[in-house]
């Protein structure tokens, strides 16, 4: 089924609403469908070919598919360009708002559609650009999470690989300046803060700063939501990212983390998880420290197992990130061989999740230098499967109380 067809298909049914508690969505079908949230901003879309999903600063991941559920191309837009987008799809929705009725309480977000068109989505997305930095990636599971910085960019921000927080210097708010973007947040969002339904705190490593910073962040959530405690069922659970760099033999120097000084313990981890942690996710990347060394990241596999371990024994669970593709066909066996025995090692149960992540670098980066430097072999797309098979084979079956298992493509991130 080509455009025309998408097209034809259509224009050939009568629009109709559907809503969902957080969400107002007017289509025909699959090929022409716009939905908005209670302020009016579009948060995805569909036309002939395309589907998009806009991120809240403008920007867009768009897709242009070949025939339905078959993406021939993936693009991510820029704000200007992802909000111009936005401005002809607006257009055609309000063509099919424009007699139809709707649920009271979307009234008033159908008459914004029809006579506003983008500017409650301009606005936010102006607004954006002046509370946030910018949100370098996000676990796949957080994408819709409310992203709230209590630091900016990477600490360390020399792995070979990465260039999420490049160009970035790494800022840790003070507990005046988190509350002012916390209230700036939630006034930015207004009603549509109903959609999320978890707090992630960003950004790279949040829970690297200093212990009495973290805790006055997370008394400051606990003032502004109702988090999770001992004896109340959560609808705000925390999320984070941690990396390893600051606890053990393979600790960075003052110089590199600024004030953190030492890991944290147990019963710090206990007293978060009550407070409201409830996952903490680590790129480990390789069990490989040849693999290790290659993408310039300072920590070895065993700091890597202590920190999970002392995470699991305060009762948060984990999200363990390893790539898939890394080193070529150079490094291919070590690094499944010694990633595998490391995913061994690691205490996972049924509350944690194994990402794993096909390496995408940019051609900038120092890994890419090394790749073509060294006229590395990439792996195959079979190749690249047969290794996380043998990268998981010693993970405990879903059924049997393991972690649940499954695929990180960085290209699908938007924070939307």
């Amino acid at each position: 089924m080509n455009s025309m067809d998408m097209a034809r298909q259509s224009e050939r049914k009568e629009p109709y609403i559907r809503k969902t508690a957080t969400l107002l969505t007017v289509e025909r079908d699959a090929f022409a469908s716009f939905s908005f949230d209670r302020e009016a901003c579009l948060v995805r879309g569909a036309w002939k070919e395309q589907m998009v999903r806009w991120g809240l600063d403008g920007s867009a991941l768009l897709k242009t598919l070949s025939a339905p559920g078959k993406v021939e191309k993936r693009e991510k837009l820029n704000s200007e360009a992802g909000l111009a987008l936005a401005a002809a799809f607006y257009e055609r929705a309000a063509e099919m708002l424009v007699g139809m009725a709707v649920p009271d309480d979307w009234q008033s977000v159908r008459e914004r559609v029809i006579s506003s068109g983008p500017a409650a989505m301009n606005k936010r997305a102006a607004d954006f650009h002046r509370i946030y930095a910018p949100v370098g990636i996000l676990p796949p599971d957080q994408y819709g999470a409310l992203v709230l910085q209590l630091t900016t960019g990477c600490r360390y921000n020399r792995c070979s690989f990465c260039t999420f927080y490049r160009g970035q210097k790494y800022m840790v708010k003070s507990p005046e300046a988190f509350a002012e973007h916390i209230r700036q947040v939630k006034a930015m969002l207004g009603a549509a803060l109903e959609r999320r339904q978890a707090i992630f705190l960003g950004d790279a490593g949040a829970l690297n700063v200093p212990r009495y910073i973290l805790l006055e962040a997370m008394d400051l959530l606990a003032e502004h939501f109702p988090l999770p405690t001992a004896v109340a069922r959560p609808r705000w659970p925390v999320y984070a990212f941690m990396d390893a760099f600051g606890v053990g033999p393979a600790a960075l120097t003052e110089a590199d983390v600024g004030t953190n000084a030492a890991a944290l313990t147990t019963a710090d981890f206990a007293m978060l998880r009550e407070m409201g942690l409830s996952r903490v996710y680590i790129g480990v990347e390789s069990g490989s420290e040849a693999v290790l060394r290659m993408l310039n990241k300072p920590v070895r596999p065993q700091v890597v197992a202590a920190l999970v371990k002392t995470l699991k024994e305060a009762g948060i669970a984990v999200g363990v990130i390893f790539l898939l593709g890394v080193g070529g066909q150079k490094l291919a066996a070590q690094h499944a061989e010694e990633s595998a025995a490391l995913l061994a090692e690691l205490p996972l149960d049924g509350q944690d999740t194994v990402f794993f992540s096909e390496l995408v670098a940019d051609e900038k980066s120092s890994y890419s230098d090394w790749v073509r430097r060294l006229v590395i072999t990439p792996l195959t797309p079979e190749e690249l499967a047969e290794q996380e098979r043998a990268m998981r084979r010693t993970l405990p079956p879903r059924e049997a109380g393991g972690p649940a298992v499954t695929r990180y493509d960085v290209r699908e991130f938007i924070y939307y």
